[in-house]
């Protein structure tokens, strides 16, 4: 289920507001995993491109918990 169907911020938007990443390598992920048959999550696309690092990721993943 994404996040946005099941109420919750999606991760992209998350990672925008706190500054993590830019606007233009988030839409390069996510047309990548558009792209990929199987569905790659977006933070695995986002951290194995270097865009990202894992903390970035595991902070905005827990305001996204608790934003249900």
């Amino acid at each position: 289920m994404e996040a946005a169907q099941s109420g919750r911020k999606p991760l992209g938007e998350i990672l925008l507001e706190q500054g993590s990443i830019t606007e233009d390598r988030l839409r390069e992920a996510l047309q990548i995993q558009a792209s990929t048959s199987g569905g790659r999550m977006l933070g695995q696309i986002l951290l194995s491109r270097g865009y990202v690092k894992r903390h970035h990721i595991d902070i905005a993943l827990a305001k996204q918990r608790n934003m249900r």
